[in-house]
């Protein structure tokens, strides 16, 4: 007998698969497990004959996998062979593909450190809503992911680097009202539970910062650079089509005119079920 499956698709049944291995054994896969895509993407994109059904089978049943020697990427991100953990944990969502993705290419290190760097502060963030919504400003803007894994953005001010908006803040740790001084080399900071954390709302307390157009349209006479850790970002309003975020803290790197740039691609995710926009190589632009 030959590995033979179904894959199927519909209002009663929902979405799935179906795989007969070699020796008769049956598994089935629904889409709401996380290899979801990629066993369908196997099915679908290699020739019955060819597909390693023990690799297979591991993807249907991770457990089958956990005797195997973890690759470290980071103290918390590892790769098993199949999937990236992140505390032991499989992560499926759309920077564990792209990390996996490079990995399994055999990709260079240099080439997804800033990524494990920028998803384990990711995942410290205690808002699963604001995990998501990040990532997606991330990839939408070609956001410029820094080594270390936090990531630049921009913010508008006065002439005199006081922020637009007055209000209380925290500035190298000396609490004050008004407009809040951004000097560079400065980091600002807000209690987070005083940031308004309703993606749906764009105006909203909190300390914001966003695309170089969208800060740019805000700054009365000077434009910065600001770099932000993922785990202090509290929303990411979509009534502005993600362009800015309100965060509890971010620190201030230097006046700009100029935007910092990464190179962005389209990568594949399973079986063309869906495509998303992906940071390839980080590069980190600087004034002029």
């Amino acid at each position: 007998m030959a590995l033979m499956y179904k894959i199927f698709s519909s209002d009663n049944e929902g979405s799935g698969a179906t795989v007969i291995f070699s020796d008769g054994t049956i598994q089935q896969v629904s889409q709401d497990n996380a290899n979801f895509g990629r066993v369908v993407g196997i099915l679908t994109g290699t020739p019955v004959d060819e597909i390693d059904e023990t690799a297979l089978l591991e993807l249907l049943i991770p457990a089958l996998g956990v005797g195997k020697n973890l690759t470290r990427l980071s103290e918390r991100v590892s790769f098993d062979g199949s999937n990236i953990l992140f505390d032991g944990d499989v992560v499926s969502d759309a920077i564990a593909e792209h990390i996996l993705r490079i990995v399994s290419e055999g990709g260079n290190p240099d080439s997804y450190k800033a990524l494990v760097a920028f998803m384990e502060k990711l995942y410290t963030n205690p808002s699963e809503s604001s995990r998501n919504s990040l990532y997606d400003f991330i990839v939408r803007h070609n956001i410029t992911i820094d080594p270390d894994g936090d990531f630049y953005a921009y913010k508008g001010v006065k002439a005199d680097l006081g922020s637009v908006w007055e209000g209380f803040g925290i500035v190298d740790g000396v609490s004050m009202n008004g407009s809040l001084p951004n000097k560079p080399g400065s980091i600002l900071e807000i209690p987070r539970s005083k940031v308004n954390a309703d993606n749906a709302v764009g105006c909203g307390t909190g300390l914001h910062a966003g695309t170089y157009a969208y800060a740019e349209g805000w700054a009365r006479g000077v434009l910065l650079l600001v770099k932000i850790n993922p785990r202090d970002v509290v929303s990411v309003p979509s009534c502005t089509s993600y362009q800015k975020l309100r965060t509890c803290r971010y620190k201030v790197i230097s006046q700009t005119t100029q935007q910092t740039t990464a190179t962005t691609y389209t990568a594949k995710v399973g079986t063309d079920l869906h495509s998303i926009n992906t940071i390839d190589k980080l590069t980190k632009g600087g004034d002029k």
